[in-house]
């Protein structure tokens, strides 16, 4: 335990002047989230805009259109003349819709024909199709309701009673979680527990790294390296825990359960995360190897950790990868004990599966680690890295002559 307790303040005592730790552990999480949470201040979408094509010209047609303005989503940002000036609107990427309504319109409607003006959305941009499909069909449904309780009225029907009739079969939504489907609940905690794996996860190899460079005796290297893993994942869970509670402030993040399930979740993540690390660094021959194949496995976390897509609809290798990051079970904790309120049962498997996580990274990779620190330090010349001084000590004047049995390279 001294030995780790040793290393531990080693390796807090280099922090100060580590151009890696200042970058990766404190810009990186800190300018990321911040960036991030300036281009959602919003929070939903406003003011999207989209093409109107008015062949009726009625007052109901220009109804719908004052309507359709007045969403806070979308504005008409265009006029069109005809459909296909539009069409090429869209094609350019000037607007995201294009809303075509046909002529006899308000014919139809009055005749209780059936009639439908025509919606061409931009469907690469999913989250914003998605809302325009969303409010334009409420706007339909409002719209027909109104038309209906207006005719049933003139039939004589007193107006509570047609207002009820027109509105005989609907859908009343009530989201449990994120009642505003506002986009900063929804993003920021993925983008921060991603951001925060893999900035910890390329610190563990930067540290690993630099002990095969240190002098140093062979023995206590497992001591060594869990000393030097230590502080960096209790960082982390510090950094994650106030970043959370700087959201749940003043990011539109509701917290239905307790903070302390949550600052537990992000220290069993933490440790899973430099676990994560370790276990590539072992499993690697170069920290330019390491530093590759953590790049590949946590990149692409935030599209695996089922936010965007579900993890019960990808394929086999998807929901594999997904279980092996431990981002995926992190942010399923947020959801459930942060944003649903859900009973501590609801939570044991994805703490279970941190904890499976980290104890099979460490007892795979810790040895490995050990091995390949043990090996770079008894060749120091095979590795073609020149030691490193531990902190503190002075590595004196560079000669520029070769040493005795030293070959000199101009």
């Amino acid at each position: 335990m001294a030995g780790v307790l040793e290393a531990a303040a080693r390796q807090i005592r280099s922090w100060p002047g580590s151009l890696a730790f200042w970058w990766l552990l404190v810009f990186a999480p800190a300018g990321g989230m911040g960036l991030v949470w300036a281009m959602l201040d919003a929070g939903v979408l406003r003011g999207v805009p989209v093409a109107l094509c008015d062949q009726d010209h009625s007052a109901l047609s220009r109804r719908l259109a004052r309507n359709m303005d007045a969403i806070p989503s979308m504005r008409v940002a265009r006029v069109t003349s005809g459909a296909d000036e539009g069409e090429a609107l869209l094609r350019r990427g000037e607007v995201y819709g294009l809303i075509l309504i046909p002529r006899g319109f308000e014919r139809d409607v009055l005749r209780r024909r059936p009639v439908r003006p025509v919606a061409f959305l931009e469907g690469q941009h999913m989250a914003v199709a998605g809302v325009l499909n969303r409010d334009l069909t409420e706007l339909g449904l409002d719209l027909w309701r109104e038309l209906d309780a207006d005719l049933r009225e003139r039939m004589g029907v007193p107006a509570s009673s047609a207002l009820r009739q027109a509105s005989t079969v609907g859908l009343d939504l009530r989201p449990i979680a994120n009642p505003g489907f506002n986009y900063r609940p929804f993003l920021l905690p993925g983008v921060l527990a991603a951001l925060l794996q893999l900035c910890l996860s390329i610190m563990t190899v930067n540290s690993l790294a630099r002990l095969c460079r240190r002098d140093g005796p062979v023995c206590g290297v497992w001591r060594e390296i869990a000393g030097t893993l230590l502080p960096q994942a209790l960082w982390i869970w510090l950094v994650g825990c106030a970043l959370t509670g700087l959201l749940v402030l003043h990011g539109d993040l509701a917290l239905r359960g307790g903070f302390g399930a949550l600052a537990a979740a992000w220290l069993a993540f933490s440790l899973a995360a430099a676990a994560l690390g370790l276990l590539i660094f072992a499993l690697t021959r170069s920290s330019i190897q390491s530093l590759s194949v953590v790049s590949a496995f946590s990149s692409p976390a935030f599209a695996f950790a089922g936010l965007t897509f579900p993890i019960l609809s990808m394929p086999f290798f998807g929901r594999m990868w997904a279980m092996l990051l431990p981002v995926t079970h992190m942010l399923k904790i947020m959801v459930l004990c942060g944003q649903m309120g859900s009973p501590a049962p609801a939570q044991v498997p994805s703490f279970l599966s941190l904890t499976l996580l980290f104890a099979a990274e460490v007892a795979c990779g810790l040895p490995l680690a050990a091995l390949r620190v043990s090996r770079a330090r008894r060749a120091p010349k095979a590795s073609g890295e020149a030691p490193v001084p531990s902190p503190g000590e002075s590595s004196g004047p560079r000669s520029l002559w070769p040493r005795p049995g030293q070959e000199f390279h101009p």
